[in-house]
């Protein structure tokens, strides 16, 4: 397991508020890997590197009256995969994935924390230090920016194959790289939080494909 007060020492050489894992410490082993660009929120903001018990996503209500779209969608994706595999949500959502940011560090806009080159990069250095302990086998990213980024990361591997949506609303980008024997599935969907990819009816087939996909890789 990668050494989580080395990985705290390494977010806080940094300014600012963060949020590492929305999920508990050991998920951080996990190969399993749900991963957004980074979180909202304020430099003053409380940080946090993980939960005691549980996941955020079903902890916490980030809406004004409940769970918010992002929380709805996610929600019910980590649903119909613990379905297809006979496991139970809460479980699998807290221990048997992991679930962060690309950017550890807070902000109200993607584009002020995008402009901080050296935050972004402190992430990236955090990321290979996670990936060289555990690789990844599949990795969903929140935002098609999340996509290219985390793709970006994964120095050393090579694309297989990637077949890309024509429609944010139609599903995510699916792909997968390799890297010797070992090979990653990576699925984009657009920002869950405006496109409701997830629980669209007319979307029922291409994300049966999609959860297909990830049970093949588990």
């Amino acid at each position: 397991m990668v050494d989580i007060e080395e990985v705290k020492e390494i977010i806080e050489s940094f300014p600012g508020s963060y949020r590492f894992l929305y999920t508990e410490l050991e998920s951080i082993s996990s190969p399993y890997i749900f991963v957004g660009l980074n979180p909202g929120g304020n430099d003053d903001d409380p940080s946090d590197m993980y939960i005691e018990n549980g996941n955020a996503f079903t902890n916490e209500d980030w809406g004004p009256k409940g769970p918010n779209p992002l929380q709805q969608q996610v929600r019910a994706f980590f649903q119909r995969i613990a379905t297809n595999i006979g496991k139970e949500l809460i479980p699998m959502m807290s221990k048997e994935w992991m679930i962060s940011n690309y950017v550890f560090y807070r902000s109200s806009k993607w584009s002020t924390m995008a402009a901080k080159n050296g935050h972004v990069d402190n992430c990236k250095s955090i990321w290979r230090k996670i990936f060289s302990v555990t690789p990844p086998k599949i990795i969903v990213c929140n935002g098609h920016d999340t996509y290219k980024n985390m793709k970006e990361i994964l120095t050393g591997w090579t694309q297989e194959s990637e077949v890309k949506s024509t429609s944010a609303w139609d599903g995510p980008h699916i792909s997968v790289l390799k890297n010797g024997d070992m090979r990653c599935l990576i699925v984009g969907f657009a920002h869950l939080s405006r496109f409701k990819v997830i629980t669209r009816p007319a979307n029922n087939i291409s994300m049966n494909t999609v959860y297909q996909r990830i049970k093949e890789f588990q």
